[in-house]
């Protein structure tokens, strides 16, 4: 009888086992080295019986079995123990519990910290980047990075401790990105700034007090990069 386990049906110990025996050994010679019959292995093979804990102890002194797989035959054995009616009811169980975590289960996304803003408002990138798993968003999880506010004159747009979600552009279009928040470089500096575009000049807007609103007329933007457009941030609180 097969089970369920975790979204998956359970290998029996037969098949478990199967797979040291398969290649390397016959079920006649493998009877001869635990001292039992051929046919009691085929019935362990074919799931006809469960096997002894003298017969895995030996099996086990044989074969390089797993922990993994240890696990697995123990999980398998203890459940074909129990009555046939509690087997089915437990099998329903863990069908229903399975089905209902895929309900509620979120989908996620699994983003690179690259770097944070620090409190005199310099935008520094980390040496050693490391993953940060978020709420899904949109967009294959590659194309994505974060950054970490760490300065209080972002304030009332963005917040100390936010997590700012930027998706990477491979190709720039500025009038896509009229009125829309962006993480720029220009002359090594980085800024996070409101982008506007008007009959083919840039007006990057300041977010903070401290910093001015850079113009820059037609011709004059091929220094300016596009790190990333703001796709979301996350509030600590």
């Amino acid at each position: 009888m097969k089970y369920e386990s975790e979204g998956e049906i359970m290998e029996t110990t037969g098949e478990i086992l199967e797979k040291y025996i398969r290649r390397k050994i016959s079920q006649v010679e493998l009877s001869k080295l635990i001292g039992v019959s051929p046919q009691y292995i085929s019935n362990i093979i074919n799931d006809l019986k469960g096997p002894s804990e003298n017969f895995l102890d030996k099996f086990y002194k044989i074969f390089d079995v797993s922990d993994e797989d240890k696990k697995k035959i123990s999980e398998y054995e203890e459940l074909r123990r129990l009555p046939k009616k509690i087997q089915e009811e437990i099998t329903l169980f863990r069908q229903d519990e399975i089905i209902q975590e895929k309900k509620h289960k979120l989908p996620v996304s699994n983003i690179v910290l690259d770097g944070e803003i620090l409190p005199n408002d310099e935008i520094y990138f980390f040496n050693e980047k490391e993953i940060q798993i978020f709420p899904k968003f949109e967009g294959d999880d590659e194309d994505l990075f974060s950054i970490i506010v760490k300065s209080d004159n972002y304030e009332p747009k963005f917040h100390y401790l936010d997590t700012l979600i930027f998706s990477k552009q491979k190709k720039i279009n500025f009038e896509e990105l009229h009125k829309k928040y962006c993480l720029v470089e220009y002359e090594n500096k980085k800024y996070i700034k409101n982008v506007e575009y008007v009959e083919d000049t840039i007006i990057l807007k300041a977010l903070n007090e401290k910093e001015d609103t850079m113009i820059f007329p037609k011709g004059t933007y091929y220094n300016l990069r596009i790190l990333g457009i703001l796709k979301g941030c996350l509030h600590l609180y």
